[in-house]
């Protein structure tokens, strides 16, 4: 087993830095209350309530106080749903009288005294729903999780003493056993991603079966102690810790209870961490270790000399100590972003217990909570990445950055929303699902002009064709299906007869920029996909009457762009893109950093896809993000140009890929939507 130890530098970020340095701006879920008064667990864990705070540090809050208004209740934070617009609260009460005789026999009695329901709390209108106390089986309930595919919940209620993994149906109705008719204590329980399969811990042996509890196996490891079992991203491995009663470390097996094998050691570490200033019967919390957001990886806590560290393992048994501490620090209850970015962790590195969230090296640490002296803060729950939307372009969006920002952006962005892109074409068939498309109210197509005829009505008469479909890379948000900027409108121009043009066309293409020169402030246009091509070598300024216009435009702040023409030319490039004023936007293979199609000096910037229409397409969506970002994080454009269009290029062009072209010895920049956000929202330091 290899060790790598990766140094952790201690400066930290204060709570309540900028959302926008960089760590993600989704909620984090977790539990604080008192951990110093005498007299016992109870007297502390009254003081318990459920909150959430934004991964920096901002926002923090108190969930459900409603259920905290009788006496001797408190909430814990339990988890999200997988959309992570529901909070999962742990609602618990329990009689004084029970929690005195439990600290003098010092050992819990759940069968009386106890009433603990799992509940379900909607973040945006605060409504709390109590799915165990339908239909009750037990007044003892916990470990409330959602099946997959919606089909309800799984939970442990404790039934006659024992505890038991069940399921009920979306409505907290239909509960059932799933034990497999076990008469062991089980909890721990959790289902496979594709819902097939079940595992859970009884009696301290893990256990796989069929949702209903048929094909019960045991998995055999030889070991009389293991504990938490959790499946991997991709449902093929099983991770839990296994060994002797606190002497027990991390171990995967495969789906199917077989192959396993230790991954780590936890140097001694007993795996439980003390909360209690004061300690009592069983008053430590297991901490127990957990996989990546890639299923690559597991993040886990170790004895170190006199501290308990973070610890990430590969899968191959490769170890990196991600944090270095004074003797006597612990960290506990690591928990990983689901963009694979972030650790989540307790420390009480200050003295008092906090979350903290660090890079997966272990760099760039940050407090999320400020919880006051004598307190704590426990079992962190990142807010998941809801389902991604499916790029109407898999390949491209991967390769061109924007799906990374897609991610990345989530909840800081809002993806062209209040923003309008003018697609400039021959002509746009508006009885289309995609231009038809109305979302949360919104009308895809805000606006529609016909240069050519002088109308409102952008169908084209005659053969053109491309304006029906120029816009979907951009613009598209349809049955889960993305565009770039999903959430910008569009104005419809149509400006000449057909996409492959004529010069003799710059008339009423002048005419329609002059249009949006006329109407960009009423109806927020922000760029220009002037979208037609010539199909000729120019290898410099055909002088038109649109030249004027593009200058106005420029002046004005508003981005124009072009496609750079689909020949294989290597001296020259389509008309309009060759004006200047126009940025030409040229292409690499999808995939691949090979440049082709037309190319030349004049092309500003590449990006992937099958014809530079596309590509032109794609970086006009890329460039209404862009823009957001620099409104959203305040980012001073003036340094990188003399007008917005032109300082985002340069940032474009900074932060994008260098890919050498061999046919004409050109370096060009392609694009990488993701770096440029980045870019604008942490700027790299001198």
């Amino acid at each position: 087993m290899k060790l790598h130890l990766v140094p952790l530098v201690l400066l930290l970020v204060p709570a309540g830095a900028r959302a926008d340095d960089a760590t993600p701006a989704r909620l984090i879920g977790y539990t604080e209350g008192r951990n110093d008064l005498p007299g016992g667990q109870f007297v502390n864990w009254v003081t318990n309530r459920a909150c959430v705070v934004r991964a920096d540090g901002t926002g923090r809050r108190v969930l459900a106080e409603e259920l905290t208004r009788k006496e001797h209740t408190w909430t814990q934070f339990a988890g999200w749903s997988p959309d992570g617009k529901t909070a999962i609260i742990g609602s618990h009460w329990e009689s004084p009288e029970n929690a005195a005789w439990e600290r003098r026999n010092k050992t819990f009695r759940m069968t009386e005294g106890w009433l603990s329901d799992a509940c379900l709390l909607d973040l945006a209108t605060g409504k709390v729903a109590n799915l165990t106390a339908v239909d009750r089986v037990s007044d003892y309930n916990t470990g409330l999780f959602y099946l997959p595919g919606g089909k309800g919940f799984g939970f442990t209620p404790l039934i006659k003493g024992v505890s038991k993994p069940y399921v009920m149906d979306p409505d907290g109705r239909n509960k059932r056993d799933v034990s497999g008719q076990g008469g062991g204590f089980a909890y721990g329980y959790s289902a496979s991603p594709d819902g097939k399969r079940i595992s859970y811990h009884e009696n301290y042996q893990v256990y796989l079966s069929n949702p209903d509890g048929g094909d019960k196996r045991k998995v055999e490891t030889r070991n009389p102690f293991n504990f938490a079992p959790q499946w991997s991203p991709d449902g093929e491995w099983l991770l839990f810790v296994s060994g002797e009663h606190y002497n027990c470390h991390p171990h995967v097996v495969k789906k199917d209870g077989t192959g396993q094998r230790k991954l780590a050691d936890r140097g001694g570490y007993r795996g439980v961490v003390e909360r209690l200033t004061h300690p009592d019967f069983h008053s430590e919390s297991s901490d127990v270790p957990v996989w990546s957001a890639d299923g690559r990886r597991v993040f886990y806590t170790a004895k170190v000399g006199e501290s308990v560290e973070l610890m990430r393992v590969e899968l191959d048994g490769t170890a990196t100590q991600l944090t270095k501490s004074k003797p006597g620090t612990r960290h506990y209850h690591p928990a990983a972003s689901p963009d694979g970015n972030w650790i989540l962790f307790g420390s009480d590195r200050t003295g008092t217990m906090q979350l903290y969230a660090a890079t997966t090296e272990g760099k760039d640490v940050r407090p999320v909570t400020s919880v006051s002296e004598g307190s704590c803060a426990m079992h962190g729950h990142w807010q998941p990445v809801p389902a991604g939307p499916t790029p109407v372009e898999p390949v491209s969006f991967k390769h061109a950055g924007v799906t990374d920002a897609w991610a990345a952006y989530a909840g800081k962005l809002t993806f062209g929303k209040g923003q309008t892109l003018a697609l400039l074409d021959d002509g746009c068939k508006l009885s289309m699902p995609e231009w038809t498309a109305v979302v949360d109210g919104v009308p895809k197509v805000l606006v529609s002009h016909d240069s050519v005829d002088g109308d409102d009505d952008p169908k084209h008469e005659g053969k053109g064709y491309h304006g029906s479909t120029i816009g979907i890379p951009s613009s598209l948000n349809l049955k889960g299906r993305h565009g770039v900027a999903f959430n910008n409108q569009v104005a419809v121009v149509r400006a000449l007869e057909c996409c492959h043009c004529n010069v003799k066309d710059a008339k009423t293409l002048a005419a329609g920029l002059q249009w949006v020169i006329d109407n960009h402030a009423k109806y927020k246009i922000t760029a220009v996909n002037l979208a037609p091509v010539d199909d000729l070598e120019h290898g410099a300024p055909v002088p038109t009457d649109i030249d004027a216009k593009l200058k106005k435009l420029r002046e004005l702040g508003i981005w124009v762009s072009a496609p750079a023409g689909n020949h294989n030319f290597t001296k020259g490039i389509s008309w309009p893109a060759c004006q200047p004023n126009c940025f030409a936007v040229g292409a690499v293979r999808p995939g691949k950093d090979e440049v082709y199609l037309d190319r030349h000096a004049k092309v500003d910037l590449v990006v992937p896809a099958a014809a530079t229409s596309s590509s032109n397409a794609i970086l006009c969506g890329s460039v209404l993000l862009l823009r957001e970002g620099i409104e959203k994080a305040k980012y001073d454009w003036t340094k990188d140009g003399p007008n917005l269009p032109e300082a985002m290029m340069a940032i474009l062009q900074r932060t994008g890929r260098s890919v050498k072209d061999p046919a004409t010895g050109l370096t060009f920049r392609r694009l990488n939507l993701k770096a440029a956000l980045d870019e604008v929202f942490q700027p790299t330091k001198p």
